[in-house]
């Protein structure tokens, strides 16, 4: 989700490998070899000044009645300005009437492509030749044209930036497209074609309950900025053992699944089951899990997942009693194991009371075999770490973890409070170093059963169909969180879908923004506790971790990254966003032409991609 508000306006650049051609039905260009029209926007124009302090407005808003008086010009790039036109068959005639006033350099139209975006043309040409292109054809090119080089880096050789003093951005644009089409270039292109997006800075999501929902804020999780980085269009299959799942207005019907194996066996199981409201575990323990990480996000009602963008395969392992069968259990895992989940989220561990003296191995042998099973084929399997020092399920905090949280193959999550420390009954093995992450697990809300006097709450504040905050701790609501955010660093990169060790090390390391543990007040990723693993996770480092030189945040590596970053450093375009981070590719600390060249390392000569980066 990429939420903006449409309000002031930014710039982003798009230096597109491009050829750019008019004809009776347009204006067209190339992208990438493909053949795209872009259509004159007779709603605005965009005008490029000389001094604004010189430009007397109020005199051209006065004389030029096709313009709208009631839309203020908008700043967006360098010296560069949109209008509003009120009268759209007037549009041409304004075009040319507006580059005759005085500090109007040119005056141009705006295009809109296929798809609806807007764009504007910019000054400048920049040139990718092709390596068996000889330096004097360069010059003889740059001699014909009246071009003056303003930048070659000896990093990128075959990478020319062009200036054409006097030459209107039109006239640019065809000389870009000689050089395109006459076979000297990878790409050639205007200096920045520059893509108009109106926008205010990001905003929370607008989910009515949001801000109960402390722990994906930017002083904790810090999803919402995770929620700006734009996903692939892949869905990701999570598969949940717990106690139930029934129809909730928050959550996507058609990407809700399940079977029961409560007694043993594999039965349908629908969505319309109902819980016993004799015994509220029945189900609500379930909905809950479930809510955390698939609730729709940004519709306005509700609350919002960590990443909706999932379905959710709900393998019911617990009756009304809160009872399972060994069989059952090992079913339900072998049936999340070979549907074809990306992740198995498990937030329920054995009765320690039945497992005393035992090896975690020894509880189960067959399932524990299973997990190492599935982590081999590719799943990512986590487990919460269970709640100690409770009445319930009699568990004493720093003795041998339980299963199968303790297995070794899993992400084992503890639960923090809302201060980052770890909740006084998160589970840990003071010698086993198995709690590998944190998140939070106190004063969760989340979803309920729907309807009045039944679930969780029992008609509590504030809605019937929501948990408040009073209700849930427990390491078994931080596990979803997690599995949230694993669910989201693979649609944002697909390639780590059944890349289980790599989605951990992105987890483990991209920990921090504030958390702390008993041994130290430093901050470090890299430092393992046993009670706080490698700390309280934070979505938006992760993300950010896995995007290194996707500057312009599309999810793909290509020319206009590097250029992106180009206008970013050397021509005062925007920084990327929605972490200026991003333009670090090769993870060195700063942004300059070095990341520049190892993009084009990466695009042109099959060099390796952006690494994992971990630097914030």
């Amino acid at each position: 989700m990429c939420k903006r508000v449409c309000i002031l306006l930014t710039s982003i650049f798009l230096l597109l490998n491009v050829s750019i051609l008019s004809d009776s039905s347009g204006i067209y260009r190339y992208v990438m070899g493909e053949k795209e029209e872009m259509l004159i926007d007779y709603n605005y124009v965009v005008v490029d000044i000389e001094n604004e302090e010189l430009v007397d407005w109020n005199n051209i808003f006065a004389s030029e009645d096709a313009l709208d008086v009631a839309y203020t010009p908008v700043h967006f790039f360098g010296n560069s300005y949109r209008l509003k036109v009120n009268n759209k068959i007037e549009t041409a005639n304004l075009v040319s009437s507006l580059s005759s006033y005085i500090n109007i350099k040119e005056s141009n139209y705006t295009f809109k492509t296929s798809w609806g975006e807007d764009y504007y043309l910019g000054n400048g040409i920049t040139v990718l030749f092709n390596k068996e292109v000889a330096k004097s054809i360069v010059d003889s090119i740059i001699s014909v044209n009246n071009l003056e080089l303003i930048r070659h880096s000896p990093y990128m050789p075959e990478l020319y930036f062009f200036e054409a003093p006097g030459k209107t951005k039109k006239e640019q644009l065809n000389i870009a497209n000689e050089i395109y089409e006459g076979g000297f270039a990878e790409s050639s292109l205007l200096g920045y074609i520059i893509r108009i997006i109106l926008c205010s800075p990001p905003l929370p999501p607008n989910d009515y309950y949001y801000n109960l929902q402390y722990y994906l804020h930017p002083d904790t999780t810090d999803f919402e900025e995770a929620f700006e980085y734009t996903l692939t269009s892949d869905t990701i299959e999570i598969a949940l053992l717990d106690s139930g799942l029934e129809p909730h207005e928050d959550l996507p019907a058609g990407k809700m699944k399940g079977r029961s194996y409560v007694y043993g066996y594999s039965s349908d199981y629908g969505l319309n089951d109902k819980c016993n409201d004799s015994m509220p575990a029945s189900c609500y323990h379930g909905i809950a899990v479930a809510g955390l990480i698939a609730a729709s996000t940004d519709n306005s009602i509700g609350m919002a997942g960590t990443c909706d963008q999932v379905n959710i395969r709900m393998q019911k392992i617990s009756n009304e009693y809160r009872w399972a069968n060994t069989i059952g259990l090992r079913l339900a895992f072998g049936a999340a194991r070979d549907s074809g989940a990306a992740i198995i989220s498990n937030s329920w561990i054995f009765n320690f009371d039945n497992t005393l003296g035992q090896t975690a191995e020894d509880v189960d042998p067959v399932l524990w075999g299973m997990i190492g099973n599935a982590v081999d084929s590719g799943i990512v399997v986590i487990w919460a770490a269970g709640n100690c020092d409770l009445p319930e399920p009699y568990l004493q905090c720093g003795e041998a973890m339980p299963f199968a949280s303790g297995h070794p193959d899993v992400i084992c999550v503890g639960a923090t409070t809302k201060a980052d420390y770890r909740w006084d009954y998160s589970f840990y093995d003071s010698t086993g170093y198995l709690v590998d992450v944190m998140a939070p697990g106190v004063d969760i809300f989340s979803l309920d059963q729907m309807g009045t006097d039944t679930g969780y709450h029992k008609g509590d504040i504030p809605s019937t169909n929501y948990i408040s905050g009073t209700v849930l701790d427990g390491t078994s609501f931080a596990a979803p969180i997690v599995a949230g955010l694993a669910a989201r660093i693979m649609a944002r990169r697909p390639d780590f879908i059944g890349q289980p060790d790599s989605i951990k090390q992105v987890i483990y390391h991209s920990t921090g923004n504030g958390w702390s543990h008993p041994d130290s007040s430093q901050e470090d990723s890299h430092t393992k506790t046993y009670q706080m693993g490698y700390g309280r996770i934070n979505a938006a480092r992760a993300m950010l971790a896995i995007s290194r030189g996707d500057v312009d945040n599309t999810t793909a590596l290509n020319i206009l990254d590097v250029l992106y970053i180009i206008a970013y450093k050397y021509e005062g375009g925007p920084p990327p966003t929605p972490n200026v981070l991003l333009g670090d590719a090769d993870c060195s600390g700063h942004i300059n032409i070095l990341d520049a060249v190892y993009l084009i390392n990466h695009i042109s000569n099959g060099g390796p991609r952006p690494p994992l980066c971990y630097r914030f």
